[in-house]
């Protein structure tokens, strides 16, 4: 048996939690924004808000996960046909790399958008 074990997702968690605060921090902002104007387009400003922080959120976290999908597959793939057991583990243990790069990289656009909206 071999000492290697799958790398654990969950060690990430705190990426996407803390994005997912900062998100919601910029969303929450920008509806306030909506309030604040008190202009009779308040809906139009708010379905903004939604498609200019929510959406562009959920896709960027779609293709990181979609990402760590192809590269495990990609993986195993260069290791069939003689794929064994430590292999599993091994596939996973770069997995994570571009997901928390992307996720990064969004979180700092989300922090920048932030603070240009505040100044």
């Amino acid at each position: 048996m071999t000492d290697k074990k799958p790398f654990d997702p969950r060690s990430l968690s705190y990426l996407d939690k803390n994005l997912r605060t900062l998100v919601d921090e910029q969303y929450e902002l920008c509806l306030f924004r909506c309030a604040e104007k008190n202009q009779p387009g308040i809906s139009v400003c708010k379905d903004n808000c939604f498609r200019r922080i929510i959406v562009p959120f959920k896709y960027h976290s779609h293709a990181a996960r979609d990402q760590e999908e192809n590269l495990y597959r990609k993986c195993l793939a260069d290791k069939f046909p003689n794929v064994k057991a430590e292999d599993f583990m091994e596939c996973t243990q770069n997995l994570y790399h571009d997901r928390v790069q992307i996720l990064s990289q969004y979180m700092f656009n989300v922090s920048e958008q932030i603070l240009s909206e505040l100044h």
